[in-house]
């Protein structure tokens, strides 16, 4: 949509642009080039206009334990259809963003050692709300952290 009304924009602006007449210009250009000049800037910049409103689209999400937020989870995204993936990492918070992907359909998936594979799930964008993954201990209830394996406590209700 914006792609077609831009460049009529930019080719607008640039037919209706004065070249000529008894205007003073600061150097003397033939008119063939001063219009070819007005109409290459005209489009650069309707151009990166255009561009910037089609990949607007973001992905965003979380990753939980419960109601922890599990900060590191490598999110695993790709078009669908395409096997090239794109990693993001979650936040200190969880959550992850990827910014700037054309609208479409995509698989992500979750992954980290020491947690049960969660299935890749489809998201449409442009996206109306964000993606929830919960996530679960492997059975071994091991969690490979640096060298050595760390024992993961089992989550028991806070006392108040």
């Amino acid at each position: 949509m914006f792609g077609v009304s831009c460049s009529r924009v930019a080719l607008a602006m640039v037919r209706t642009a004065p070249v000529s007449g008894n205007n003073v210009r600061p150097f003397a250009m033939p008119r063939r080039i001063t219009w070819v000049v007005s109409a290459f800037t005209a489009l650069v910049i309707m151009g990166g206009a255009c561009r910037s409103t089609e990949t607007r689209n973001e992905l965003r999400g979380a990753a939980f334990f419960g109601q922890l937020a599990l900060p590191g989870i490598d999110v695993f995204v790709a078009r669908e259809g395409e096997s090239d993936e794109t990693k993001i990492v979650t936040d200190v918070q969880g959550k992850f963003v990827l910014s700037h992907l054309p609208a479409g359909t995509y698989l992500v998936q979750p992954r980290m050692s020491g947690f049960e594979k969660v299935e890749r799930i489809k998201v449409h964008l442009p996206q109306d709300r964000p993606v929830t993954f919960a996530m679960r201990p492997s059975p071994s209830g091991t969690i490979i952290g640096g060298a050595e394996p760390l024992d993961m406590p089992t989550p028991r209700p806070r006392p108040d």
